[in-house]
């Protein structure tokens, strides 16, 4: 159940649709908390099967905590399995192909097949159809794969393939990338934010940040690795923000380089579709805040790459640029950054006005909107405004 916008791979996963369904099953609290009759649907179709060994396996081994150590790691499991719950050939599987997993995956397999789980997932695609189609409605401009491509350059580009993953039970939103030996693939899998007319719906500002963040990875890394001798020299910036780092699950100097260039280049993608002041509200001082200092530094620096293309074709090219950046920073901006970032944290709610307070004014100002094209909402518009004014005593 998928479909194709400019190169982006729109999906329903059976493997992920599974994992929940057990989890249902289960007992568990984690699935999200989005009002859907597929949830009862799933609850009472597979109701008879809450006996199968899946579940006591479960029960004596928490899915978080025993066989999974973070939120993510179930996400990225999956996806090393095909559809036929087998362990891919084509990826690494070191990091995952555990006994507990093994044996998880085996019980996964039997319980579908079981309890036919492949008619049950079928018999849900007008439900993921509709999704699928509302989302891509309206995605009338997307094309970020492409865009992606051009700001960093394609080279000698591998064979990446980008895939959106719509999570129906799930919450939380992921972004796991696999590379390959002649390629990559790289996924965000987005939880719904409500539901309309018993449909699941999602949030499209956050894909778009999810897509710009997790598929920049795909040049960021393997950009920052090849000079990672020389970034390593940098490591003293990294005691300044190693706490809210680590808090942030990033423990390491590499870690952390590459996911401020990362985020950097989604600012930049932000503020190419959205505007500059509406990219620094919403996506700089966002990150800033959570104490990514050095990310308008990047950001400066990749601004010059962008006003010098024809000098620099990729983003590959520019890292030389981007470690002169780092390197000069200095102590006292360190020091200037951390206490600009705790203001932001801490607003002035005191300051900020309650909307009764202008019947306290003696000067109002009410500004309207001109050059509007549409007269009707306009004339409207502005007759509620007068009307309002001579309410004010």
């Amino acid at each position: 159940c998928s479909k194709m916008v400019n190169g982006v791979n729109f999906s329903v996963d059976p493997r992920i649709e599974l994992f929940h369904t057990i989890e249902v099953i289960s007992g568990m609290p984690l699935v999200n908390y989005i009002d859907l009759d597929y949830k009862q649907k799933i609850a009472i179709r597979f109701e008879k099967f809450s006996g199968h060994p899946l579940f006591e396996f479960i029960r004596r081994r928490p899915i978080y905590g025993k066989i999974f150590p973070s939120i993510d790691a179930p996400i990225s499991f999956l996806l090393h399995l095909n559809n036929d719950l087998e362990w891919r050939k084509d990826i690494g599987l070191q990091e995952v192909r555990t006994g507990t997993l093994d044996s998880l995956r085996m019980l996964m397999k039997d319980f579908a097949q079981a309890a036919d789980y492949k008619t049950f997932f079928n018999s849900n695609q007008d439900l993921y159809q509709i999704s699928l189609s509302t989302m891509v409605y309206n995605l009338k401009d997307f094309d970020e794969k492409n865009r992606l491509l051009r700001y960093c350059g394609d080279g000698r580009q591998r064979n990446i393939s980008f895939n959106v993953i719509l999570n129906f039970l799930g919450w939380g939103n992921f972004g796991p990338r696999f590379f390959k030996q002649n390629g990559a693939e790289m996924y965000a899998v987005i939880a719904p934010e409500k539901s309309a007319i018993r449909v699941p719906t999602f949030n499209l500002s956050t894909l778009y940040r999810l897509v710009w963040h997790e598929f920049a990875h795909s040049f960021a890394n393997p950009a920052v690795e090849k000079m990672q001798n020389r970034f390593d020299e940098l490591e003293y910036l990294w005691e300044p923000v190693k706490e809210p780092m680590k808090a942030q699950a990033y423990h390491t100097w590499q870690s952390v380089l590459k996911e401020h260039l990362t985020e950097a280049i989604a600012c930049r993608l932000a503020a190419e579709k959205f505007g500059e002041g509406a990219a620094e509200i919403n996506f700089v001082r966002t990150e800033k805040s959570k104490q990514w200092i050095y990310l308008e530094t990047i950001i400066n620096a990749l601004k010059d790459y962008e006003s010098h293309r024809k000098d620099y074709p990729s983003l590959e090219s520019f890292m030389p640029r981007i470690f002169d950046a780092l390197k000069s920073i200095k102590p006292d901006q360190i020091v200037r950054w951390q206490a600009e970032v705790q203001t932001m944290g801490n607003p002035g709610v005191a300051v900020i006005p309650n909307v009764s307070a202008i019947y306290n004014s003696k000067n109002i100002l009410i500004i309207l909107s001109s050059a509007e094209t549409d007269f009707k909402a306009d004339s409207a518009l502005k007759a509620f405004v007068h009307k309002f004014r001579n309410l004010v005593p």
